[in-house]
């Protein structure tokens, strides 16, 4: 779901965004956060933003996935020993 005005997203349609794009994203960073915390083993944990993230032209996307981006930089500095959270942009060549 793509709308191009903030005036045109109903609050079902924000929630159903947010809820396929972000929601488990956050829950599964939970779990991680839980697991990596109590264990020596080496993780990894990967999600899947979206270039439209940095422009956020798309209202309810491009906001789900700047959160997404804002959970990775979250967890970097909430583990900074064990999260060495790399963005890759292929958009921008920014690496």
């Amino acid at each position: 779901m793509h709308e191009e005005s903030i005036g045109k997203v109903s609050p079902e349609q924000f929630d159903k965004q947010f809820n396929t794009n972000f929601r488990g994203a956050y829950f599964l960073a939970q779990a991680y956060v839980e697991e990596v915390t109590s264990s020596t083993k080496p993780s990894d944990l990967i999600f899947i933003s979206s270039e439209t993230a940095d422009h956020c032209v798309d209202i309810p996307y491009g906001l789900s996935k700047a959160a997404i981006n804002s959970l990775i930089g979250a967890l970097s500095a909430f583990l900074p020993q064990r999260c060495s959270c790399q963005w890759r942009r292929p958009w921008s060549n920014c690496y």
